[in-house]
């Protein structure tokens, strides 16, 4: 984990818990192992279909499944304006709906930016969701589909969201704000370890 207060973080933007841990610390030979890996999975066409659930750990095994699947959908990146990464927080479980209490997220690549506007509105539509710093400081998920989002040229904003657990009534909730809070822009929604059929129905598209 990070050695300093993320709270403390420049501008609110929270740094990466994992850089040099899950995934090379260093940019340019992070980069260097990114494009290597995507130089193979093109040559051995494993990019055949979308999955919309990715996994969790570090890059030596997870990588290729999150590359995999974020690149799929490379050629729509112009088109989508939001991202949505969905896991489930890894202790005692709780009836809420964790949303970043920040500006974004500081990866290598780019600087994500979180729609402050997406945070008040959910929380208007349902009291599950609280904004919340001290479980995305103590939970790596989102690090390295943020930074591999970042490699591959994704400028839009992200949602990260942490459920407090997998009950159908958390899910629900999901099923039923996410559509209205995103309604008139194009968004794609990813499961971290959880799965596909988790997430609302559809294209995984609102």
């Amino acid at each position: 984990m990070m050695s300093h207060k993320l709270s403390c973080a420049k501008d609110g933007f929270r740094p990466l818990l994992t850089l040099g841990q899950f995934f090379p610390g260093n940019r340019n030979d992070l980069e260097s192992l990114l494009t290597q890996t995507v130089e193979n999975i093109n040559k051995n066409h494993c990019v055949s279909s979308e999955s919309f659930s990715l996994p969790r750990g570090a890059f030596q095994f997870s990588g290729i499944d999150i590359l995999t699947s974020l690149s799929a959908v490379v050629p729509r990146f112009q088109e989508i304006s939001n991202i949505i990464l969905i896991a489930r927080v890894l202790r005692e479980t709780e009836h809420c709906i964790w949303l970043p209490d920040y500006s974004g997220f500081d990866t290598p690549f780019r600087r994500h930016v979180v729609d402050a506007g997406v945070i008040l509105n959910l929380e208007k539509l349902s009291s599950v969701f609280i904004r919340d710093r001290i479980n995305f400081e103590e939970d790596p998920a989102f690090d390295l589909p943020l930074v591999i989002s970042g490699y591959l040229g994704y400028f839009g904003s992200v949602l990260p969201v942490l459920l407090g657990s997998s009950s159908d009534e958390l899910i629900a909730t999901l099923k039923n704000t996410l559509p209205r809070v995103f309604e008139k822009s194009r968004t794609l929604i990813f499961t971290i370890a959880l799965p596909v059929s988790n997430l609302p129905p559809g294209n995984r598209f609102l």
